[in-house]
């Protein structure tokens, strides 16, 4: 039989204040629209408003990464087993093989 309490074979900490970390999460998204300053996206994991992310557009076949602003978010489905969320995003810094797309 097992002893309850603490059973953790490493030592662990109390933190003290605040701590922050991120978490990086790779969940695909629906993008409702995009243009040359940012896109509408869906997704079932919301992201905080304000923060920055790395996102990742396959474009023909190849794969570009994009630094982007979360600049709102608002739940769109209620009630369902899984929300589903809006995002809207800012780019940051797009290459210039995506941004000639829209000229």
């Amino acid at each position: 039989m097992t002893p309850f309490g603490d059973r953790r074979s490493h030592l662990r900490l109390e933190v003290v204040g605040s701590l922050w970390s991120g978490l990086d999460i790779s969940e695909e998204a629906r993008i409702v629209n995009i243009g040359r300053g940012g896109a509408l996206v869906e997704s079932r994991i919301p992201a905080v408003v304000d923060s920055t992310r790395t996102i990742k557009l396959r474009i023909d076949g190849d794969e570009i990464q994009i630094e982007v602003r979360i600049l709102h978010l608002r739940r769109v489905t209620w009630g369902a087993s899984c929300p589903i969320y809006q995002m809207g995003l800012e780019f940051l810094e797009a290459p210039g093989a995506f941004l000639s797309a829209f000229d």
